[in-house]
């Protein structure tokens, strides 16, 4: 989900002695000269010098830009019911800090007292998210299926932190391309789970061996969810 722990030194120290490299040129470079990575001008002394195309600089630029909110050790988890609490309890040991949105103040107030930051409130509205703090925030995670608009909560989430990584849950099957095209990254349905849990649990009823299973629970997959 992006939420390793890397060294953040790399790519900036790259940056850095990338400017102390390059000489502004003294010449204007012919449009063959583009695809030539160390042709850039000469420095003070004479000697030429090289630096990348603007085109990898601007690559570069844009991956530590999405790489920077994947760092971001935080995340807002939507609904605290029996997943909610799963996925909360998962990000906190995994050095991720949840902020809960739910509709239970009971639920709210435990939370609170145990230190974990929560906001009472639906998420398919703007405020609420942004009371979450979305905007600097890592994922976006709808554990909750049926209680709120989710498409309109993804196309919000969107418009806040386009580069989050929103992860969302729903019943039906039918309803995963909605979700895909609001901007889900990656969407779980309900009755889809239960049916690749019912065929492990009948092949292993049956004495399938494990090659067996892996093809059977393949096959089924890419029949509920298809071939992605």
């Amino acid at each position: 989900m992006g939420y390793e722990q890397t060294n953040e030194t790399g790519g900036y120290g790259f940056r850095r002695r990338l400017r102390r490299r390059s000489i502004r040129p003294s010449r204007a470079r012919a449009p063959h000269d583009r695809c030539k990575p160390h042709d850039s001008g000469t420095n003070r002394n004479g000697k030429r010098v090289g630096r990348h195309p603007r085109s990898h600089v601007q690559r570069l630029s844009l991956k530590q830009d999405r790489v920077a909110v994947v760092r971001t050790n935080r995340a807002v988890v939507v609904g605290y019911g029996p997943t909610g609490r799963t996925v909360t309890r998962l990000l906190g040991e995994n050095g991720i800090e949840p902020t809960v949105i739910d509709l239970s103040m009971d639920s709210i107030r435990r939370l609170r007292e145990g230190g974990i930051n929560a906001v009472y409130g639906d998420a398919a509205h703007r405020q609420t998210l942004q009371a979450a703090g979305l905007d600097g925030a890592g994922a976006l995670i709808l554990t909750s299926a049926g209680e709120t608009d989710t498409t309109e909560v993804i196309r919000t989430a969107r418009d806040l932190n386009p580069t989050a990584y929103v992860l969302a849950r729903t019943a039906y099957l039918r309803d995963m391309p909605a979700l895909r095209e609001a901007g889900a990254d990656d969407v779980f349905a309900g009755e889809g789970e239960v049916a690749l849990a019912f065929t492990g649990a009948l092949l292993n009823r049956l004495g399938a061996t494990p090659e067996q299973l892996d093809r059977e629970r393949d096959r089924a997959h890419r029949e509920l969810f298809g071939a992605n």
